[in-house]
């Protein structure tokens, strides 16, 4: 289920695959679930804990950032908070988007039937600068590369969405 990519002696990078949330759901167990059982059995130094740095959507791949211990926690959290870390997202759209390259600003807020929505307004805006080109294997999907600059609530889909191109 998790994929342990590098371990260092500061932090853990794990892959998350789609569909498997961070927290448990009903009966499926989390990451975070799974992390705390490789603690238990032994996969890591006695008594070393962990601590997510940040957190992926359930329906999000990717890589994960876990800090070992608090100190390096604080330390590397900080850096995401102050966008000293760049984080980029690859999302994939069968639809072409209203323009190429840019940045998309505004804020996020809830619709209707519990969907986000981006506006026009910006008292606390989402920031997301954004390239795409089409997927060279097939030619009826984009790909997009995208760069939060801030981290908002179900940003990255969001944006795509007021693109045209969802994912």
């Amino acid at each position: 289920m998790l994929t342990i990519l590098r371990s260092d002696p500061d932090f853990l990078l794990v892959y998350k695959p789609a569909g498997m949330p961070f927290h448990g759901e009903d009966k499926t167990p989390g990451v975070l679930q799974v992390i705390r059982e490789m603690e238990e059995k032994g996969f890591l130094p006695p008594g070393e804990r962990l601590f997510p740095v940040h957190r992926l959507d359930t329906v999000t791949s990717g890589i994960l950032v876990f800090a070992r211990g608090r100190k390096n926690a604080d330390a590397l959290g900080n850096e995401f908070r102050f966008n000293r870390i760049t984080k980029v997202y690859i999302a994939i759209s069968d639809q072409a988007p209203t323009r190429v390259m840019g940045t998309v600003t505004g804020d996020i807020i809830k619709a209707r039937e519990g969907s986000w929505k981006l506006t026009r307004e910006t008292s606390k805006p989402s920031i997301t600068h954004f390239l795409s080109f089409p997927y060279k294997h097939v030619r009826a999907l984009r790909v997009f590369a995208l760069k939060p600059v801030t981290g908002k609530t179900h940003q990255i889909r969001v944006v795509m969405k007021s693109l045209g191109s969802p994912i």
